[in-house]
This record gives C-alpha cells, structure tokens and sequence, in this order.
C-alpha cells in the first residue's frame, strides 16, 4: 500500500494558528555564513567551546548581583582557539550575555550568551546557556508547610537539600538592593529575564495613592510587563494518519497550529521542588487543535482514526520593549523550547532556526482539562435558537465557510451532498454553547541540573524554559498579592487574582464598582504572526502590545467606552469545533477599539489598569481602511457574567429582507470558579470544577490534589 505525505496550509484566519507549507524557508541557511573566507559556522558552537574566567573574585557575591552592566568587571568571556583554526575566532563574532537567573540558594548563576557574526545581512546568531557557581550561597530560613496548600504555594520548598529558588530577583537591572531602578538604563539585559531589558519609566508611574482603600493605576508599561512575564507562544505539532476513501492510499497530514496562553494555576510536586504542573489559558479554538490520545476532557471515541499531537513549544520574545512601538517588527522573533521528537516533522517547521529542543523529561504534551463548552445549563436560550443554529450551521458547513474551525475539514468530501449527509449527523449530535476560553496542562522539570541522558544542546533548551516559566509563576504570585490589598472593589473573592464583576453586570448592579468609565482601557498583548518586512511569505512570531503608534511616549487612550459595552456575539456566525462536536458562541463578547494584534495572538489575557486579568482576547476585525488603526476592533471575553441578562436582537439570516427577532438570555456564570451555586445556579462546569476531576483522573503520585489557587478544589 502506497504512503503519501501531504503538507497542509491549514489555519489562517484571525483566529491566531500558524501553517506549514513546502515553500518555507530553509533554516539552514539562516545560521549558516555565506562568506567562504570566513571559517567559522555559528551552528557548530556549543557551550564547550566558551571559557569563563575571573578578573574578580566573586566568593563574597550573591549570584544575583552580577547583571550584564557589571559582568565584564568579573569575569572574562572568550571562544577558545582549537589547533587547527587559523585565526581568532573571536575576532568573527560579537559576544554578549543577558538572561540571567540566579540560584543564590545554591550560589549558581545561569545566563544565556548569544554569539552573533561581525558583519553579517541578515544578522546571523547562536545562543548558548552557561552557568558559573561558587558565588555567595544565601541562607534562607527554614519553613514547615502546614498542608497541601503551603506546599504548592512556596515553589522554594526550603526544606529539600536539591531544592532552588524558584523566585526570581527584583526586576531591576542593579544588584538586589532596597534602591530604585534606575529609569535611565539603557542596559538591554537588564535582569535574569532578558526578556524584559527595559527597566519601567519611574518618570511615567502614576503618584501612588494616599489613601489605603484607593487602588493603584499601574502605568502602560509595568502592566505591559506584567502581561509579558506570564504570557507563552504555544505551538502544537499535530499528526493525522488516515486512509483516503478515493484511492486507499495512507496519507500523513501535518499540522502546525500557534496561539497564546497565560499562566491561570500551577502545581509544585511534594516530591520534587523543581518539577511544576501548570495550567495554561487559551482560547476554546486553539485548545481545538490539541488532540491528545490521552485527554481528560471530552476524549475523541466516534472517529476511525484520531489525529495525534505530537509536539508542543512554549516560547516567548527575548529583549523587549514596554513602551509604545511603531511597528510590529520591532520586538524580537519569538524563541521557543520544543518537545517533538520526529525528525521529519521538525525538519519543515518553518521557525525551527528560532527553537531549542527539550526531552520530555522536561516538557510534556498537554491535556485538557477544562473546555468552556456546554457549561451553563439554559434551556431558554437553547429552544429559543435551535432552529436558527441548525440552519446557520448547515448553511456554513456545506458551503466550506467553517474551513478554519476544525482540523478534520480537510479530509471531508467536497460535493454538497456529501458535506449535507455529514452536516446532518453533525446536528443529530446537537449545537452546544462556548465561550472563547480553555484551560491545558502541562507539566515542566525546571532543575537547573542536567538530567539523566540529557544532550548539551536539549539542556540549553530546558534553560530557556527555566526562565519562561519562573517569570510567569513570580507574576501570579504578585497578582495574588496585589488582589487581597484594600480596594478591590471588582472582586468578590479576593483569594482569586481575577476580576470577576464584568462591566455590563457593574451597571446593572454594582454601583460601588469601578465601571467602564471609571477603568475605560484594556491592555492586551501576545504572540501574533508577523510578515518579515523583505519576504511577506515568511511570518515569525513575535510580542506585539496594543498601544502601536509613532510616539515611544504614548500612552493607552481609553478603548472601552460605552457604545461598545453590552455587545453580544455576531448572531449570523461564530460557530466552533471542538473534539467533533459543533458549538454555538454565548453571552456578551466586549470590543475594544484599536487593536493592534493579528493571527497568533488569539489567547492573550486582557488587564485593567489596576493590574489584574478580566478578560481574554479572541479575535477582531477591521472597520474599514486597515492602514487606520482605529479602524482595528479587538473582541474580547470576559472571565465573568456576574448577573443574569436577557437582551433582544434583530438579525436578517439568508434573507437580508426578513428580520428575525431574538430573545436571549444570558445565566452568570464564572469560568474560573462556578461553584458558587446560589451565585452561578445554572453553571455546570468551571476551571475549579473540571480541576478537581482532573487531579483525580490524573493520579499522578508526583503532585498533591491541591494547586496554588485552589486547596482541595
């Protein structure tokens, strides 16, 4: 029986999901050197070939001292000169440091050191990781944890010999004292996360309030940061093996799907301090494109054959900036640390100059465990728009309008008959309810050890992932500080760091709240595609805020104003898959005016200016001359209906001429925590719920039935 390999341009629509192609670049050549006379080929260096000495000593140092300002002071830096090279190679390259991280427990200091080639269009790079000890250990006190909770909530586990410090240093560019930052640095790695070389304008933060119970209005580029530290590039490598019903032959179908998520929850193994579980949010239709053989959440039992995931990336940008950019160029190509073993698949990923290969000792392949899908029970709704949703379903299905919702499309027939006989069994099963959120997890080994029959170069990889997860695990351990301060007057639970009161529900309500007025702006940032500004066929994907404009000192205008609070989903489309089943968009989806973000940023987390997350970005659209930025609507959901709704709409569906006319109702609902039940009597499903099935099913020995958000959920 033959084989056939076929490459799919898949998923380009603003939903946010990447494509493999045959015409990709070769990334070979991208860290190859195209000058014969020169001898060098960055691709080959590893970190063996750089030595470390010291111009200090730096016995009476704590790790978190040194900074890439200071580090030429104490150390010295070179490639070393191998017999048969003819000339000094460090005459060819540039060296740098930044990324730092340090272990000051265990006096160990990690940073990253990019080699870049003197003279070189396009530039021409490698990074390696490095590490020097016998710094100044600190001694941290000791602490019993008094239950699960403690435990999941300290990651330092101080009472473990191989523990480390999971939280990372002040994030100023000095060494960690009681000092201010300096806010004139221009130093580009500025701190153990060199993603974040730029140090926050003191200038420009808001004078901080006299009053205890007034909330704090963070400036654009601390809540900017904010956004960073907890945000990932996610990519998922899917594999589809089937047989084609015309020809029988086996065909391999390869699937390359990105998005954005953000660290909601995690967990810290009792066991181990270094191995973490976390819980990434995303959207419903980028958690679409996982298909794990071994789901928690609605596992895929009606079809022959199953695609397979069998590779997932978490990247971010390196060395960027918080301030207003005039391009979406600016900021840097994301780098990612990747878990995919097939070589065929990895040698056509069009990023894969860009990524660092981890074992899966380090990274695994995620699960589902909470999909917002069918998790409010409202049969008003239901009955009202069943019909509507068949015929717009059937409609938009058998004229391939839904290419874009579901990975399997691309093996359905194209005739109309034959996509009708499919589009019926499709409404046998029923059009469910979704709201634009999912929850994945992931678990991740963060020793800054090498493991067991780890390869220098997949060691480097789980470096990077090291840095990524530590930012964003420091961020939601401030958000929950900074929920339970006096004044949050949009939470109702403050042991949660997430706004549950959505605007439309404050006006109805809740007249102590803050209201869109009041709050009036949503910042939004992540991961999209961005076209390389010489070759539009090559898309990266990079950090991109929404507050893009000409000005490096602007600052967000408000975006939310009160023509655009109360909107409801396009009743004439928004319908999803997931896991072979069709849903149907519900409640209230906000719009924000100029929105920067393209394909790739579907899964951002939305932020108010007073520092926590209310809602999660999905998509936009364009109003009219897209060279106009206040024409660019971005779409976003919130994470809570706090009160029951009931709106009237008027929608023409086939007929432009007949006015069909709508009652909806809208049930409260909290997508993080539903258990309230006299709060949220219609809600069947949340985060909390799904998570405390999920930890059971899991029966995973190396983690506690307990996370950092919920004890015992």
């Amino acid at each position: 029986m033959a084989k056939k390999t076929t490459w799919l341009k898949l998923f380009c629509s603003l939903s946010g999901l990447s494509v493999i192609s045959s015409s990709c670049f070769n990334p070979e050549s991208f860290f190859s050197f195209k000058n014969e006379s020169d001898t060098i080929k960055l691709s080959n260096i590893t970190s063996n070939d750089l030595t470390v000495s010291d111009k200090l000593t730096h016995n009476d140092l704590l790790a978190s001292n040194i900074t890439s300002s200071n580090f030429s002071r104490y150390f010295e830096l070179k490639l070393v000169q191998k017999a048969d090279e003819q000339q000094d190679l460090n005459n060819l390259v540039d060296i740098k440091v930044g990324g730092f991280s340090a272990d000051d427990s265990n006096g160990i200091l990690s940073f990253i050191v990019t080699l870049e080639k003197k003279n070189s269009n396009p530039v021409e790079f490698k990074q390696v990781s490095l590490e020097i000890n016998g710094f100044l250990k600190k001694q941290e006190p000791v602490s019993q944890p008094k239950n699960d909770t403690d435990n999941v909530k300290k990651p330092e586990n101080s009472n473990n010999d191989e523990s480390t410090d999971t939280t990372p240093p002040p994030t100023s560019d000095e060494p960690s004292t009681d000092q201010e930052k300096n806010p004139n640095s221009s130093d580009e790695s500025s701190t153990e996360q060199s993603s974040s070389p730029t140090t926050v304008d003191e200038t420009k933060k808001p004078e901080p309030s006299s009053s205890e119970t007034k909330l704090r209005v963070f400036s654009d580029q601390e809540i900017y940061k904010k956004i960073y530290d907890r945000t990932f590039s996610l990519e998922f490598y899917t594999r589809y093996t089937r047989k084609n019903s015309s020809n029988s032959n086996i065909e391999q179908l390869y699937y390359l799907n990105n998005g954005t998520g953000w660290l909601l929850d995690y967990q810290v193994s009792p066991q181990n301090p270094d191995l973490y579980r976390l819980f990434l949010a995303t959207n419903l239709h980028v958690a679409q494109t996982l298909w794990n053989k071994n789901d928690f959440d609605r596992p895929v039992t009606d079809l022959e054959s199953v695609p397979e995931t069998i590779g997932f990336s978490l990247g971010k940008s390196d060395q960027v900036e918080f301030s207003a950019q005039n391009s979406s160029l600016n900021n840097s190509v994301v780098k990612y640390a990747t878990l995919l073993d097939n070589t065929a698949f990895y040698n056509r990923v069009p990023n894969r100059a860009n990524s660092w290969r981890v074992s899966s000792q380090r990274l695994t392949i995620p699960q589902t465990v909470f999909a917002a899908v069918d998790f409010v029970n409202d049969q008003q709704t239901t009955q009202e728009l069943s019909s509507y949703w068949a015929n717009q379903f059937k409609t938009q299905f058998v004229n391939k309008r839904l290419d874009d919702k579901n990975l399997l499309e691309h093996t359905y027939p194209k005739d109309a008959e034959s996509r009708t006989k499919i589009a019926d069994k499709y409404l046998e099963q029923g059009i469910g309810l979704y709201k634009d959120f999912a929850v994945l997890s992931v678990i991740v080994n963060l020793s800054p050890k090498m493991l067991a029959n780890e390869t220098a170069q997949r060691y480097d990889g789980s470096r990077l992932l090291r840095k990524y997860v530590l930012e964003a695990i420091h961020e939601l351990n401030e958000s929950s500080r900074l929920a339970k301060l006096p004044g949050q007057l949009n939470l109702t639970n403050q042991d949660l760091p997430y706004v549950d009161l959505d605007y439309p529900s404050i006006d109805q309500n809740q007249p102590n709240a803050y209201s869109f007025e009041v709050i009036n702006k949503a910042y939004i940032a992540g991961y999209p595609g961005v076209e390389d500004s010489s070759n539009s066929s090559r898309v990266n994907f990079r950090w991109v805020q929404n507050n893009l404009n000409e000005d490096p000192n602007y600052q967000l205008k408000p975006n939310i104003n009160s023509g655009l609070v109360n909107k409801t989903q396009d009743i004439t489309g928004l319908i999803q898959s997931y896991h072979n089943k069709y849903y149907h968009q519900y409640g209230i989806t906000q719009e924000v005016l100029r929105s920067s973000l393209r394909s790739g940023s579907s899964g951002s987390v939305v932020y108010s200016k007073y520092g926590l997350p209310f809602g999660i970005f999905w998509g936009g659209y364009n109003g009219g001359d897209p060279q106009q930025e206040e024409n660019n609507r971005g779409l976003f959901d919130y994470l809570a209906n706090d009160t029951k709704k009931s709106l009237k709409i008027n929608a023409r569906y086939s007929n432009p001429n007949k006015v069909l006319r709508f009652k909806i109702n809208i049930e409260p609902y909290n997508l993080i925590d539903g258990t309230n039940k006299q709060k949220y009597p219609n809600q069947t499903n949340s985060y909390r719920e799904a998570l405390a099935k999920y930890l059971v099913w899991s029966q995973n020995d190396n983690f506690s039935n307990s996370t950092y958000l919920f004890s015992h959920p």
